[in-house]
């Protein structure tokens, strides 16, 4: 039998992501670029035998039954129950039952639906009208749910504040219009997250809908230009030219000259002589030689300056890394794990360019040679385009591909990014409009679109030869976007006329196919007693850039030998040709493919193999070794705390999801490598000694840190390649649960492990358990339980997670901040050393103690006004000093558009005893006021104190309406001292347009300030925390 893998880089690298759809994507890209009336060739890459599903089955013949009820005894049923008389409603009726019941119509199921509506409605109706008509009902269903839940941002701008900004915006982009042409482009600069200007995002949005430019826009190039102009837009406002500071060099020179200082005077100490340079430093600072006592105390502050300046050097070297590692995941994560593997490969400045045109030139104009391949190939008959191909659907579609579009792909020749794409969205309804025109008519599509950069990137270290270059084409990404909606009509057509077979395991959905390849190989053998004669080839690829690996089975070497001739007959039919480096076999003969196996094995697929293809249990240990030194490797780098768990999740976990189902790992191993982790976690003080380790494997927008556990995420995988095979392979699965695998028998261990019943269990109801059993223990534990236990206060979980999410802090950082919320933190048993009222403890300190009422809780308060106060000077065009760190509030402040006054008396008419509110915003141009209220608390008196901050300025807001007659808002800003806030206070924000970074911010110091106030205290009771590692891990000093 000759099989082949559907997802052959998966021998590379197990961690990458399906790329059935990256595969169909190909074949669509020169789909559309020739004419449409050519026959479709298709070819089946894996041939299966009768004789391979009978030897899946058990030894004794008999196939294991399933617990609960299969698909397909459901979907009988529902067939049964289905009693409208009318066509249309009894596929509609059947179509909600299917999403209702089931995930997706089982295997065979299309010739029983088929069967039941030609006896229901007396039609000849075949399999592909009734996916035509359940198609349509379905797309019909999609189409009004989207409609009821399309988003109105698009319409809804927001209202302009900088008016000078929104003018100088607004001109650059006519500008730029204007000059953006075929002859006129140029390249802008990728955009890091945390540098987002929204508000210029937002004005270029509204300079478009006033111009109306939309309705000018006639050809995908017309819209790619204006794209391009507002990418040069918005460069233009957000770059500042600086003067380059050499700062950092000058401050270096001054260490300098003060340690020569330092070494002058300890010469002078020792030998008693004073040199020319030392009596200069006397003269300095007035003293004589002879005063020893002088003379120390100027070595003494001449030591504290240095140790002063070279602070500030380190702090500064230190987050200009981490914000460059941060920048470098965000934009280009491939060149990250690339950096982090250590992969130095690099082109030599030797390297001839002229030879190295020449060479790949010659490469790509090289024609292929004609071959007959009508006896290996079958002609499929040309199918009529009978899916539903309307404007309405394939607008949805393109809405849905835009939202889910990555930001920062390489671009082409337009140079135009994906982010512009998503951001500007007062141009979707046309970009929908041209993409729709664009399938419908490929030949409208301009020729540009069909051309892309090629960047020929190193294979080894110092690369000299042309030949040792990979090449790298990228396409232009509005290209890519018709690619994938045609992919989606494509895939349709497909399956809706079955042209696909089930054995093109790697252009099918919802088909893993190297690992049902994998499974099936070791099942086969399994069944043989692994007795079986194999030979593994490999093929020669283009540029060495995709593996393709096939095997041959046979139960004995004449068999073997037969099959290889055929084999190589084939692969030379279709162009192929064999590695013979890369293939062996175990037989020993030189007919076969490669040479005998020898004691290392093969990896096949992946999975390393002995010569009878039995899983070499060193596939476990390396599994776990290349996952914990990714782990290590990730720790020792600058991500902030949401990233480096980002990265682990996607770089070193991920590792596992192909082998999960292959090998058969043990409950107990999964959770030894999760407990692995953690002490690597640990050794980097990224989570803390007695940490709250269910908090851990918490999504970041229910307060925990996001990090994925292994066990759950293996149960999870397990279940899912369970119900799959059991719907569509169920010989293999029946083998597994023959056998007592892990995947076989999974159903049985989580409906045990989590008391599920049959009748509910599914991948959504397994996910709601993981996270109630985690939620449970914490609750359990008196000290981790305080946070999660809210009792009868509205506390909105995600809002109060926002820190979480959006804040940019070490992980050390974030990983202490963790353990003061979790109050997992030991005092003596004594009285407070402040108010000496109560027992010292966590909630006490951070609100509770009258004594630091007006110092610590003063200055965390102050903190947050400041916060708030900057972001209004800066959205009002009064301040555009950008750090906070050195910003001062000012009592009153204005423009000709806006008064903000902050802790001062409000004159009015009548006495009013609240009329110092922190904040007051006046817009005169809009008439509105808001009244702003801070307030730090804790848990207990949450929903009391922001009720108490929303009415506290009642009078005055009366006053004030009267006054200036305007509209008076009164906003409170209430948090606990641990972030948590009310379900109101999203409104709240949302009143003042707070952007969520600064909501992310204002959380994060209010924890941060309580976190010094409670270490400071802990260190002076019993020396739990050292402040100089309190000090580091603030300053993102990473330990």
């Amino acid at each position: 039998m000759l099989t082949r893998s559907g997802i052959n880089r998966r021998q590379n690298d197990p961690s990458l992501p399906m790329l059935e759809q990256l595969q169909t994507e190909e074949n669509v890209t020169n789909e559309l670029s020739r004419s449409n009336n050519q026959p479709v060739h298709v070819q089946s890459v894996i041939e299966t035998t009768d004789n391979a599903t009978t030897e899946m089955s058990t030894n004794d013949g008999t196939q294991p039954q399933s617990q609960t009820t299969t698909n397909m005894e459901k979907l009988i049923q529902i067939l049964a129950n289905i009693d409208k008389e009318n066509q249309k409603d009894w596929i509609k009726e059947l179509y909600e039952n299917i999403k209702e019941q089931m995930s997706r119509i089982p295997k065979g199921g299309w010739e029983k639906i088929k069967d039941a509506f030609n006896q229901k409605f007396v039609q000849q109706k075949t399999i592909i009208d009734m996916r035509n008509l359940y198609n349509m009902a379905k797309n019909k269903d999609n189409l009004q749910s989207g409609q009821n839940n399309v988003p109105t941002t698009s319409n809804q701008l927001i209202e302009i504040k900088n008016v000078d900004l929104f003018t100088r915006t607004k001109t650059a982009l006519k500008n730029n219009i204007k000059e953006v042409n075929e002859q006129n482009k140029m390249r802008t600069y990728k955009i890091y997250s945390r540098e987002v200007k929204n508000e210029i995002m937002d004005y270029i949005n509204i300079a478009l809908q006033q111009e109306q430019l939309d309705e000018s826009i006639i050809s995908l190039q017309e819209y790619a230009n204006i794209i391009l102009a507002c990418q040069i837009t918005y460069q233009q406002m957000t770059t500042k030219t600086i003067k380059k500071s050499n700062w950092q060099q000058s401050m270096e020179e001054t260490i300098k000259k003060l340690y020569d200082k330092v070494d002058t005077i300890n010469e002078f100490c020792e030998t008693g002589h004073a040199t020319s340079a030392m009596k200069q430093i006397c003269k300095n600072k007035h003293i004589h030689s002879t005063n020893r006592q002088k003379v120390e105390r100027v070595k003494d502050e001449l030591e504290e300056r240095i140790k002063s300046y070279e602070k500030r050097l380190r702090i500064h070297e230190n987050r200009k890394q981490f914000r460059k590692t941060n920048r470098l995941f965000e934009l280009n994560a491939k060149r990250f794990y690339r950096e982090i593997n250590e992969t130095t490969n690099s082109i030599s400045n030797e390297i001839d360019k002229e030879a190295t045109y020449e060479f790949w030139k010659k490469m790509w104009e090289q024609n292929e040679m004609e071959t007959n391949r009508e006896e290996i190939v079958n002609l499929h008959e040309p199918s009529q385009m009978n899916i539903d191909m309307c404007k309405e659907k394939i607008c949805e579609i393109t809405e849905n591909v835009i939202s889910n579009l990555p930001l920062w792909k390489a671009t082409g020749t337009d140079y135009v990014f994906n982010f512009y794409i998503k951001k500007i969205h007062v141009l979707h309804t046309k970009l929908k409009e041209l993409v729709y025109n664009a399938i419908q008519n490929p030949q409208s599509i301009d020729e540009q679109f069909y051309e892309g950069v090629t960047y020929l990137l190193p294979k080894r270290h110092n690369t000299k030869s042309p030949n040792d270059l990979r090449p790298i084409t990228c396409l232009s990404n509005i290209y890519k976007l018709i690619s994938k909606v045609a992919t989606q009509l494509l895939t349709e057509f497909a399956e809706v006329n079955e042209i696909i077979s089930n054995n093109q395991l790697g252009t099918k959905r919802r088909c893993q196919g190297a690992k049902l390849q994998a499974l099936i190989n070791k099942v086969i053998n399994s069944s043989n007693d692994h007795k079986l004669c194999t030979s593994w080839i490999d093929i020669q690829k283009a540029y060495d850039s995709v593996p393709h690996s096939y095997m041959l089975f046979a139960n004995d070497k004449n068999t073997l030998k037969e099959l290889c001739d055929r084999t190589k007959e084939v692969l030379e039919g279709i162009g192929f040709q064999t590695n013979e480096q890369k293939s062996a076999n175990n037989i020993g003969d030189d007919t076969a493919f490669g040479n005998m196996i020898d004691e290392n094995g093969y990896r096949y697929l992946g999975i390393l193999e002995d010569e009878n293809n039995l899983i070499k249990t060193e596939n476990k240990v390396l599994l776990r070794e290349k996952i914990l030194s990714k782990v290590d490797a990730l720790c020792k780098t600058k991500l902030n705390g949401k990233n480096l768990m980002m990265a682990i999740n996607q770089y070193a976990i991920s590792t596992m999801n192909y082998y999960i189902g292959l090998i058969d790992f043990k409950p107990n191993e999964l959770k030894s490598m999760d407990d692995d982790i953690r002490r690597i976690l640990k050794k980097y003080n990224i989570i803390r000694h007695s940490a709250n380790n269910e908090r851990l494997y918490m999504d970041r927008k229910e307060l925990g840190r996001g990090l994925q556990k292994i066990e759950e995420r293996a149960e999870a995988i397990l279940f899912n390649f369970h119900s799959s095979l059991e719907q569509n392979n169920k010989a293999i699965i029946d083998n597994e649960i023959a056998k007592g695998t892990s995947l076989g028998t999974i159903k049985t261990f989580i409906t045990n492990k989590y008391q599920i019943p049959d009748s509910t269990l599914n991948a959504m109801t397994i996910k709601e358990k993981q996270k109630a059993d985690k939620l449970e223990k914490i609750r359990e534990k008196r000290l981790h339980g305080k946070l999660f236990n809210h009792g009868e206060q509205p506390v909105n979980i995600e809002q109060s997670s926002l820190w979480l999410k959006k804040s940019n802090i070490s992980p050390q950082e974030e990983g202490l901040l963790c353990k003061v919320q979790d109050r997992n933190l030991f005092f003596e048993t004594r009285k407070c050393k402040h108010c000496s009222l109560t027992n010292v403890g966590v909630d006490h300190l951070a609100t509770c103690c009258g004594r630091l009422l007006n110092s610590e809780y003063k200055y965390r308060h102050n903190d947050v006004v400041r916060s708030l106060h900057l972001m209004f000077c800066q959205r009002y065009g009064i301040e555009r000093n950008k750090r906070l760190k050195n910003y001062r509030v000012e009592n009153v402040i204005q423009n000709n558009r806006v008064k903000i006054k902050s802790d001062v008396p409000i004159i009015t008419d009548t006495r009013i005893d609240n009329n110092k509110p922190d904040l007051l915003v006046h817009d005169l141009a809009a008439k509105k006021i808001w009244i702003v209220e801070v307030g730090i608390t804790n848990k207990d008196r949450l929903k009391e104190t922001e009720t108490e901050k929303a009415r506290k300025y009642d009078i005055l807001a009366k006053e004030l309406k009267s006054m200036y007659n305007a509209t008076v808002f009164q906003v409170p800003i209430v948090m606990t001292w641990d972030g948590l806030t009310t379900k109101y206070h999203k409104k709240y924000m949302e009143i003042l347009n707070v952007p969520k970074q600064i909501q992310a911010y204002v959380q994060y110091i209010s924890i941060k300030r309580t976190a010094e106030i409670i270490f400071r205290d802990l260190t002076d009771i019993c020396g739990g925390f050292d402040d100089v590692q309190l000090e580091k891990i603030i300053n993102n000093e990473n330990i």
